[in-house]
């Protein structure tokens, strides 16, 4: 059975693809359109996943949505008819297109579209993309976003590929929503711009923890409820339109939230002690809440297992701090814990229904669209006759072993190398296969990276990747990490050795990485080891203010238009002469 998985008319818009229960691919439209968190309908996507296993449209069983307009329909219906404004508009057109999706494929493929259409729950969607590539046969789950059909956080007893609800928030209540309106308030203009506080917090001091008390209440098991009288995004009129492009809003926070917090801070305004202390205070509020309910449900239900999904999961310090709390043999989180990953979810709940599922581990975030060297020669080689330029030389490395000493030893001489291989990874970070790699030994790296490649603020931390056989040297864990999802307490040996990707409080978000998921970059790990005697480089994406490259032209366009030094391509080289 073939079975086309999508995340449509939302934020992170994607397509998913499962034949016979297995994910065979999956891809952000983003990386087709360039804009960041594109929310339109994922037409690239969709045939990237079709041509990624020779099918077509019409060969499709079924279509997985993840959203269900019949879900928590009365209470929906309710606030609607309370709280008639542009936006509510926005969200009704939204809805039946939606709805309307199958005559919108047909009309986009000029096909006719046999397969049958079924709506999934958004929350539903969030977990199942955690529990059913988790390998996990019973776990809690909970999930946490900003809102999806109307929810906000919902737990779950997950058993025996069945999913049951246990509780649920309902919007307008959301920590999605709380830790976004502090994210405006502090200068972050874009949608998606949370990890920006969590990053910046590491710099502060909770000091304002009983003045964000105003804005939200909450209890040791984890329940919440946000004071209203300080937002605006539920019942003013609001740019906030999840269609055709990119996500655009206006602010959440209306004047009695001003009045308790001062002026907004100026997209150009210096980052003060107060924005610090204030991005501190709201990682701490976050995190007593999620603690608390994680701690509750524990109690209630006293599972070894814990599996967490929803966009707020992004956030890798609380997740480390969940570590911390050793109460989980097993904590599970994709590496596409937000919308873009309910296409995957919405497609492996319909799969459950089959007798033959099986719930097995995620072995691999690398989805998405791959280039072979002949592709390259002929879009790179030839398209920009670089055999007679006078700017760019490049090589071609017959084998790994060779390729992987050359770039480790150019690596070694601080040389920063854009890092382009196999198929592209499904989620915001990048993995190993479509990175920009440095020498973490060089304490200043993170400054020079900030400053010259990636134009960004000075406090935002990169991250290592390790072998896996090495990372109980560097870090306080108690497992591997290959998705990148945790932040983990760095040892001694991490801060002297690798102060280039130790965050400020001591920190570091690990990726763990083994022969068998990325042979190639756990080669040049290894080559990198014999030359420095450090199993560990400097990982962060591979692009420039837009989402992270995907094919060749494009990240080569990214290597000449910066002052990255080295490029590789598969078995391609090119250096700056």
């Amino acid at each position: 059975m073939n079975i086309l998985g999508l995340n449509v008319f939302h934020a992170d818009t994607s397509a998913s693809l499962i034949i016979n229960g297995e994910l065979v691919s999956a891809i952000e439209e983003e990386r087709f359109t360039k804009i960041k968190h594109y929310a339109g309908l994922p037409l690239n996507a969709i045939k990237h996943c079709l041509s990624s296993a020779n099918l077509t449209i019409s060969e499709v069983d079924v279509i997985a949505v993840n959203y269900n307009s019949k879900y928590n329909f009365l209470n929906k219906t309710k606030f609607t008819l309370k709280n008639i404004n542009s936006s509510i508009i926005q969200k009704i057109l939204s809805i039946k297109k939606k709805n309307d999706i199958k005559n919108i494929l047909q009309d986009s493929f000029s096909k006719k579209i046999n397969a049958k259409i079924v709506y999934t729950p958004h929350h539903t969607a969030h977990i199942a993309s955690g529990y059913f590539l988790s390998g996990l046969k019973s776990a809690i789950g909970l999930t946490i976003d900003g809102s999806g059909d109307f929810s906000t956080t919902e737990s779950f007893l997950l058993e025996n590929n069945s999913i049951k609800l246990i509780d649920k928030t309902l919007y307008p209540h959301s920590l999605g929503i709380f830790y976004q309106t502090l994210t405006q308030f502090l200068g972050f203009k874009n949608y998606g711009d949370e990890y920006k506080v969590m990053g910046l917090s590491s710099y502060g001091e909770p000091k304002y923890v009983n003045r964000l008390k105003k804005l939200i209440s909450y209890d040791e098991n984890g329940n919440f409820k946000l004071n209203l009288e300080y937002f605006n995004y539920y019942k003013n009129t609001l740019n906030f339109n999840f269609d055709d492009g990119k996500p655009m809003f206006s602010n959440f926070f209306n004047s009695n939230f001003i009045d308790l917090f001062g002026n907004e801070r100026s997209i150009d305004q210096k980052i003060n002690d107060y924005h610090k202390d204030l991005a501190a205070s709201v990682q701490q509020v976050f995190e007593e809440i999620i603690i608390g309910k994680i701690k509750y449900l524990k109690k209630k239900i006293n599972n070894k297992n814990l599996v967490l999904s929803g966009g707020c999961f992004f956030n890798s310090i609380l997740n480390g701090k969940i570590h911390d709390l050793k109460l989980f043999d097993n904590i599970s989180i994709s590496p596409f814990v937000g919308d873009a990953g309910g296409a995957v979810g919405a497609a492996l709940y319909y799969c459950k229904n089959n007798k033959n599922f099986k719930n097995n581990i995620l072995k691999t975030s690398y989805l998405g669209s791959c280039y072979s060297n002949e592709f390259i020669k002929s879009e790179i080689v030839e398209n920009y006759n670089l055999n007679k330029s006078d700017s760019i030389s490049y090589k071609y490395f017959e084998n790994l072993s060779d390729l992987t000493s050359e770039i480790s030893k150019k690596i070694s001489e601080s040389k920063l190398c854009a890092w382009f291989q196999g198929r592209s990874e499904f989620g915001p970070r990048a993995l190993g296969n479509r990175s920009l790699l440095a020498d973490p030994t060089n304490p200043k790296i993170k400054d020079i990276i900030n400053e010259k490649i990636k134009k960004r603020e000075s406090f935002r931390p990169f991250a290592p990747i390790i072998l896996e056989e090495n990372y109980k040297d560097y870090f306080h864990q108690s497992f591997p990490s290959p998705f990148m999802t945790f932040v983990f307490k760095a040892k001694e040996k991490a801060i002297k050795e690798i102060p280039g990707v130790v965050h400020v409080n001591g920190t570091s978000r690990v990726q763990t990485i083994n022969q068998k998921q990325n042979p190639k970059i756990y080669e040049l790990l290894k080559k990198f080891k014999e030359l420095n005697g450090v199993p560990v480089l400097l990982n962060t994406s591979l692009n420039i203010n837009e989402p992270i490259n995907n094919d060749p032209t494009t990240a080569f366009e990214t290597y000449t238009k910066s002052n990255i030094d080295i490029l590789v391509m598969e078995n391609y080289v090119f250096y700056k002469k």
